[in-house]
Order: C-alpha cells, then structure tokens, then sequence
C-alpha cells in the first residue's frame, strides 16, 4: 500500500513543473461553435484543445503532460490567475495577433510569456470577420478539412453553420448534409438536430418517421433528451 502510494505520489511529481511553446494559430482564436473567443486566456485554453482533441496543430506546436482532458483544460484560467495573470503586452499580443508563446506550469500556477512579437494588428477585413456571430472563412476551411477527414465534430459544426448562415452562404441542404455525416459518424447532437429539425417541417418538409429515426439514434448514442423527445414523436404518430 505504501508503496503503491510512493509510486502515485511520484507520478504526480512529474506534472507538477513543465513547459511547453505554442503558437496561437488563427484556430485558436474561435471556439468550438465557431465563435471567436473574447479573452486571452480562453485563447491559450483553446489552443490546447485543438492541439490534443481536435489535431489542429501548427508547426511550431509542442505537446504537454497535462493538459489532454477537458478537466485539466478547464483549470487553466485560474491557473494563470494564480501565476499573476497575464502581462498586457502578452494579452495584446494573444487577441490582436498569432505570436508565439512559452508557457510554464509550476503546481497549480501558469505563466505566459511571448517568444516573439506578435505581428501588426488584423487588416479591416479580419476585424469585420471578428464581430461577434461571424466567422473567418479560413476557420470555415479548416473545420471542412477535419469534417472530410472524419471528424464529427467539425462536420456538426459546419452543418451548424450552414443551417444559421455564419461565415458561409445559408443553405439547409448543406446543413442537413453535414448534420447527416456527423450523426453517421456518431454525434448524438446532430442526430438530434435532425430529429427536431424534421419534426418541426419548418426548414423542411415535415417527417415524423425520419424524425423518429433521428431521435432514435441520438437517444441509443446516449442523448437523454432525445430519448424523450423520441417518445413525444411516438404518440404523435399514433
């Protein structure tokens, strides 16, 4: 027993002081609903969300010991806090820009620095896309890379967008493509989507049995809301 908890005890011990260099790629800056991200620190939160969850990782990216949960990643604003927070020419830097940063874990303390200087403010375009709501065409394309290659949670994000008509030209058979090819590759919340989407007939042709299909799956891969949406559908039928 003791032994087992030496073991553990030192285990510990070898997450408690790293480092890591990141680059805060233009990713970074919106979050996974495809909204751009209003404080730096959520900035560096989500940089390490794409590097481990979802592989979008710039050249100069290293990896870390830590940070590869989504409980780990949560912990990072108060991290910083602890550590004094962030520098303003280092919070500038993260908002306005793509530098690059070091960035140092000591127990439950985080601090940032800038490796170099981050580049001139965005052009007039980029500071149009990055009203609240609206997203970078670029963001757009990288979600649509990782959607082909099979991730579902791009591919639920683009149908999103499709659907509401943000960063790309409004299309509801486009939607409905990458709700589809998200639910086949097992998102619960696109299947979802879909099954309120053809109960409603509002951007479609009302379809309780596709309706029923939708909240099906979605209720077998675990949505609990679905499941009971999928038993009001049922009675309709009836």
């Amino acid at each position: 027993m003791i032994r087992v908890a030496l073991i553990l005890i030192a285990s510990l011990s070898l997450f408690a002081d790293f480092s890591y260099v990141a680059k805060i790629g233009k990713a970074d800056h919106y979050n996974s609903d495809g909204l751009r991200i209003d404080k730096a620190e959520y900035i560096i939160q989500q940089d390490r969300a794409n590097y481990h969850k979802f592989k979008k990782r710039d050249p100069q990216d290293e990896s870390d010991p830590f940070f590869k949960t989504k409980e780990n990643r949560a912990k990072m604003y108060r991290m910083i806090q602890r550590g004094g927070g962030l520098d303003r020419r280092v919070r500038r830097a993260i908002l306005n820009g793509n530098p690059l940063i070091k960035v140092k874990v000591k127990g439950n303390r985080m601090y940032v620095s800038l490796l170099k200087d981050a580049p001139a403010k965005e052009s007039r375009v980029s500071k149009k896309n990055s009203k609240k709501g609206d997203i970078n065409k670029e963001v757009t394309d990288i979600f649509l890379e990782l959607c082909k290659k099979g991730d579902r949670e791009s591919c639920a994000i683009m149908g999103g967008l499709y659907m509401e008509g943000k960063g790309v030209r409004r299309s509801i058979s486009k939607g409905l493509k990458y709700y589809k090819k998200s639910c086949r590759l097992g998102d619960s919340n696109s299947c979802r989507n879909l099954g309120i989407i053809y109960a409603n007939g509002e951007e479609v042709k009302r379809n309780l049995a596709l309706s029923l299909k939708y909240l099906k799956k979605s209720c077998k891969l675990g949505n609990k809301r679905a499941c009971k949406e999928a038993k009001i559908v049922r009675r309709e039928m009836r």
